[in-house]
């Protein structure tokens, strides 16, 4: 029996920690017990557990023979020679009392020549320890866990514990006697898990799922089909042993086993695990979480994928939470922001400050910074121009970020000359390749915005056209909200209040869902409320849609239509009736 990390009394006190919730499933005719799992779970302690008169014998299979372990000695090559072994000794002929375990390196079974035996199977999900067998080990080998002064203590060690390993003997033993030996323990894995990933017939696919997380049968799907490989299933992870089910009954990739198997094909193609590790962090933005994916990447320090996808998907923070990515930013070393941005990294970092609780909000421009002396804009405006000759998503971000610094630097007329330039580029892109929904929305929609303060109100309406059918059959609540928003309000301007009341009505199907942000987006909308009582000189109705919005203008782009609202306001009530909340004032 041999178990490197246990003293060899344990071994012969106690039955191997699992045996009793595997025993369960006996019948108590079964003359041989198949094991299929690796070595590094206690296989012949395992095997040796088996109560009987005599002491089992254990017939090691494998391609490498030289891979069993001592106390393993007899070696066949296949299940068949295994029989033949045993037949050979007696044990397996009707009215033998002894037993026998057959110990598989590989998870394929000749199930023919199994057809005539009384057996028992166990796979590696067998042999894995739970949390209680993890706590009774530890109190049977006189190796208690940090923190284990009362039992409360001792289980929570014990869950810590089979987070690290997912109940992996061999790390679970030393990590028991040493909780330190973090290294040793990963290292420990490395021979077992090696072996045992070649034994399987998709073994180098399973690894390379190890750079997932979360790990799910869509995450697998889309990271699969970025690479070589067909994707494992997830009950195929789960029988070898690489996912196991937690407490809740929710598989979960053990930290241990994880970094293990991310070693491993590291050892194999250094390049690959780079690759592997932005095609994770792509596939889990895609398939599970965006938000998840990012805060993986900048946990783990993955800074250059997560410039990949801030760059590709950073748009989609941006209108979901914009205090996400100043987060990101803030976390990431300075040096690799300045790799991704460049000459817009400062323009990104002053938009990304005027992400608030509720919203986006700046300090309007008091016109001190001529545009001709803005050495930034000046270099972005030419970065951009470089870009848009051969345009992508890249070229797109940065034009929203020239964009929007010329807008909060009070460059109104500059500004709208970029959004010219990028509404074009973004006519480009989307005629050579597929475009995601919502940044090619963000920037028709802000296009539009610059567009219509610097007076080229046709070319803004379009623009913010273009921006609510990029995402009308979406159910990206932030952007149907402000899309329709600004449609009303443009439509309640030019005086066409039938179309203004319907952008009112689709804007009113979507402001619920919004979470951050919501009075960003809802301001114009209100506006238009405002503008269609005015046109149908409904006072009370206009009092009560102003009521909503703030005492006086504030720094919201639509300052001008706002304190013009108030003042038509007032001159209508003919000074009989004050607006209450001027006179707060």
């Amino acid at each position: 029996m041999f178990v490197r990390h246990a003293a060899p009394k344990l071994l012969t006190r106690i039955d191997h920690p699992a045996w009793t919730r595997f025993s369960t499933g006996l019948t108590g005719t079964e003359t041989v017990l198949l094991i299929s799992a690796p070595a590094g779970l206690g296989r012949g302690w395992f095997a040796r557990s088996w109560p009987g008169d005599q002491d089992v014998l254990t017939v090691h299979v494998g391609n490498d023979a030289k891979f069993s372990n001592p106390g393993e000695a007899n070696t066949a090559s296949s299940l068949a020679e295994a029989f033949e072994k045993l037949r050979t000794d007696g044990l397996t002929r009707p009215g033998s009392q002894r037993r026998a375990a057959i110990v598989l390196d590989s998870p394929i079974i000749d199930w023919t020549v199994l057809a005539t035996h009384g057996y028992g199977l166990a796979r590696v999900p067998d042999l894995l320890l739970s949390v209680d067998e993890i706590t009774a080990l530890s109190e049977n080998s006189d190796a208690a866990p940090p923190r284990s002064e009362n039992d409360h203590d001792h289980r929570t060690a014990a869950e810590e514990l089979h987070r690290l390993t997912g109940g992996w003997l061999e790390p679970t033993l030393l990590l028991l006697s040493e909780p330190s030996a973090l290294d040793r323990a990963h290292e420990a894995l490395l021979p077992f898990l090696s072996h045992w990933i070649d034994s399987q017939h998709n073994g180098w696919e399973m690894a390379k799922s190890a750079f997932l997380d979360p790990l799910t049968t869509q995450t697998l799907s889309v990271f699969f089909s970025e690479i070589h490989g067909d994707p494992p299933l997830v009950e195929d992870l789960i029988t070898a042993g690489f996912l196991v089910p937690g407490e809740d009954g929710t598989p979960f990739m053990p930290d241990l086993i994880r970094r293990a198997l991310k070693t491993l094909v590291r050892q194999n193609d250094p390049a690959l695990a780079d690759d592997l590790i932005a095609v994770a962090i792509d596939a889990v933005a895609e398939s599970a979480d965006l938000v998840t994916a990012v805060q993986h990447a900048a946990a783990h320090r993955h800074w250059r994928a997560l410039g990949t996808v801030l760059v590709e998907r950073g748009m989609e923070l941006f209108v979901s939470d914009a205090r996400i990515i100043r987060r990101l930013l803030a976390l990431t070393p300075e040096t690799f922001v300045d790799q991704w941005l460049g000459d817009f990294s400062g323009a990104a970092i002053r938009l990304l400050k005027g992400a608030r609780t509720d919203g986006m909000s700046f300090v309007l421009p008091d016109g001190r910074l001529e545009y001709e002396r803005d050495g930034l804009a000046s270099r972005m405006r030419t970065h951009t121009i470089r870009l848009y000759r051969n345009p992508g998503a890249q070229a797109l971000v940065f034009g929203l970020i020239e964009v929007g610094y010329l807008r909060i630097a009070g460059h109104d007329t500059q500004a709208a000359t970029a959004a010219s330039r990028l509404i074009t580029a973004l006519h480009t892109v989307e005629s050579r390749s597929q475009l995601r929904p919502a940044l090619a929305s963000v920037v028709s929609l802000h296009a539009g915005v610059a567009l219509e303060i610097g007076g080229d109100t046709a070319t803004a309406y379009s623009s913010y056209l273009a921006a609510f059918y990029h995402v009308e059959e979406t159910d990206h609540a932030f952007l149907l909200s402000d899309t329709t928003s600004k449609l009303a309000l443009h439509t309640a301007l030019r005086g066409d209040t039938h179309a203004a009341r319907e952008w009112i009505a689709e804007h009113d199907q979507w402001i619920g869902k919004v979470d951050w942000g919501l009075p960003t987006v809802a301001r114009n909308a209100q506006l238009a409320r405002v503008l269609v009582a005015l046109a149908d000189l409904d006072l009370e109705e206009m009092n009560d849609a102003l009521s909503v919005l703030p005492a006086a203008p504030d720094q919201n782009e639509t300052w001008q239509v706002h304190a013009y609202l108030l003042a038509m306001f007032n001159l209508l009530e003919c000074d009989s009736l004050k607006w209450p909340h001027l006179e707060q004032k």
